[in-house]
């Protein structure tokens, strides 16, 4: 797996695949399709036409999965962003619950039970918000002027002052709320175009081989064999004119 806003290793894989047998039709379709003139009754020009249609499919499929798996990667990486938002707005608004408590208790300790603040400040988001707002308002409700130890404070203004931090922590869960649902979308999207490349992957490949064979021309038809390891994405593809050795068990 990859981490962050990265397409995975295995996707990477897959596109490779997919775009080395892409290679070989858009470099050999024309001398296949002469040295198949006749074969089951096609013309030179209907094998054309029939390898050309395999590798559209196919690049369609391809270019679909790396389509999805950039989504994918970038919600992901939008995920991580939103998440260190989240962490500072958390931290702002811990730290404005702490001071409003310090001020309270500076009058009299009884204070910050009155208006809710008793006990340890919450150390989840979720909770802080909720423990907040239920501070603001008892505190808003009470619009008070509160005198001692040589202090005064007006609640109203207490209030207003916790607020702009309860309330960016509060819209910074939600972002990050609705991201983590888009990136879940884009993930079923992803897995989706990863099943249809496959599918799509080892039918044109398999159907490849045949037909590179039927021409006599092997070589190319080792290159293009869709082998469990390709189809899965666990095996790096080779350079544009790396050969490919030691074939491996082919996927029905």
């Amino acid at each position: 797996m990859s981490n962050g806003n990265q397409i995975t290793q295995t996707v990477r894989n897959m596109v490779g695949w997919g775009r080395t047998v892409i290679a070989s039709v858009d470099a050999h379709h024309e001398p296949v399709s002469t040295a198949l003139d006749g074969q089951s009754n096609l013309s030179a020009a209907e094998w054309d036409k029939w390898l050309r249609g395999l590798r559209n499919a196919l690049a369609h499929a391809t270019d679909d999965l790396l389509t999805k798996a950039g989504v994918l990667a970038r919600e992901r990486g939008d995920d991580i962003a939103l998440r260190e938002a989240r962490d500072q707005a958390q931290g702002k608004a811990f730290g404005e619950v702490v001071r409003t408590r310090g001020l309270l208790d500076a009058i009299d300790s009884s204070q910050s039970r009155r208006y809710g603040l008793e006990g340890s400040t919450p150390e989840t988001a979720d909770d802080l918000v909720i423990f907040g707002n239920n501070a603001i308002a008892g505190l808003r409700g009470a619009d008070e002027t509160l005198e001692g130890m040589g202090v005064s404070v007006q609640t109203g203004v207490l209030a207003d002052e916790l607020e702009p931090a309860i309330a960016e922590l509060a819209s910074r869960i939600e972002d990050l709320r609705r991201e983590e649902k888009e990136a879940d979308a884009a993930l079923v999207a992803r897995d989706r175009a990863i099943a249809h490349w496959r599918k799509t992957y080892r039918s044109v490949a398999n159907m490849l081989v045949g037909a590179f064979e039927m021409a006599g021309e092997n070589e190319l038809a080792e290159r293009v064999r869709p082998t469990v390891r390709r189809t899965a994405g666990v095996e790096n593809p080779p350079a544009a004119d790396e050969p490919v050795d030691n074939p491996e068990p082919v996927e029905a």
